[in-house]
């Protein structure tokens, strides 16, 4: 399936292939068109007529957890209770700081990223990757996007404390062995993460993760991501502090395992980015949603970089390994 959008809002009718839909696609359609190629068969999916499994629990203090039967896992959503608690999203206060920040960070933006023809964003506002990034027009890693200079300093350093905030969760929930991986990676490679800086020093620096992407009142069709370790989800609703008991405002689908995770506001959700999968549209249209995602680049981990000479450690890590492929 080339689109996925999921409704469960039932005075909405099914969304249609071209409703909503931003003018970067109108642009793939006419560049497929010259090439003669035909887009891929589009589907959307309905909730409420049970196209998906919904998961959800409204116990605050358990999670969900989705593993495959020969390891790993396809998604794990953090009790909500620790969620809330560890970010400071049970407080308004923080909501609106973090809101506040990603509504500069659009601003800052030039315009929306197209992400490529296999990952349609289908929203009226733009979206937005803060973060480091890897060069798309020479070798390395930029230890920022161009973002953090256009930004408020205060705004942006929330940025980056929240993303530490949603690391210190998953890193209290997700197995061990997903985090040897990380640290090892780090270790051996010392790879660009998200950072803010006072006065030229370092004040706050992520761990896992390199950038934040963010969007509001977004769904986006199925896909998957290059990624080097689990990505997370979460949504905020703006001027709410979220609370155990909200409302389910969207889902997080895996059309491919036949799920729809349901999602609160402050819901964290950790999940395997090789796994088809799909934000959904909104369940009601009375608010906005926005929607953040933390990942981890493949590219960011490798340094983008084929000429930078090996260290003995990685020379090790190398000959390990090829010996273990062959």
């Amino acid at each position: 399936m080339a689109g996925i959008s999921i409704l469960n809002h039932s005075n909405v009718p099914p969304l249609l292939r071209h409703i909503g839909q931003r003018s970067k696609a109108t642009i793939l359609h006419k560049i497929l068109s010259k090439l003669k190629k035909k887009p891929k068969p589009w589907k959307s999916l309905r909730l409420r007529d049970g196209d998906l499994y919904i998961v959800d629990t409204k116990i605050s203090n358990k999670g969900l957890v989705f593993r495959y039967d020969n390891g790993g896992s396809a998604f794990t959503r953090v009790p909500r209770q620790a969620a809330l608690e560890m970010t400071g999203m049970n407080k308004l206060s923080t909501v609106t700081s973090h809101c506040h920040a990603l509504d500069l960070a659009e601003k800052a933006q030039r315009g929306s990223l197209f992400r490529s023809k296999n990952k349609v964003i289908y929203s009226t506002n733009k979206h937005v990757c803060p973060g480091a990034q890897a060069c798309r027009a020479e070798p390395g890693v930029g230890d920022n996007t161009y973002h953090k200079k256009t930004m408020p300093e205060p705004d942006w350093i929330n940025l980056v404390k929240t993303l530490c905030n949603v690391e210190k969760v998953v890193s209290s929930f997700v197995p061990t062995e997903d985090l040897r991986r990380v640290n090892m990676a780090k270790t051996v490679l010392d790879y660009k993460t998200m950072t803010a800086t006072k006065g030229g020093n370092i004040v706050l620096e992520s761990h896992i993760f390199n950038a934040i992407g963010y969007t509001k009142n977004v769904h986006v069709s199925c896909h998957t991501d290059v990624d080097f370790t689990q990505s997370v989800i979460t949504c905020y609703k703006k001027g709410h502090a979220c609370d155990c008991n909200d409302n389910v405002v969207a889902y997080f689908c895996f059309p491919r395992i036949g799920m729809a995770v349901a999602l609160r506001p402050g819901d964290i959700l950790v999940f395997n980015p090789r796994e088809y999968h799909s934000v959904s549209s909104r369940c009601t249209l009375d608010y906005d949603i926005y929607f953040t995602s933390m990942y981890l680049k493949s590219a960011v981990v490798s340094l983008n970089e084929n000429t930078i000479p090996q260290t003995s450690i990685q020379e090790k890590c190398f000959t390990y390994y090829e010996k273990k492929l062959n």
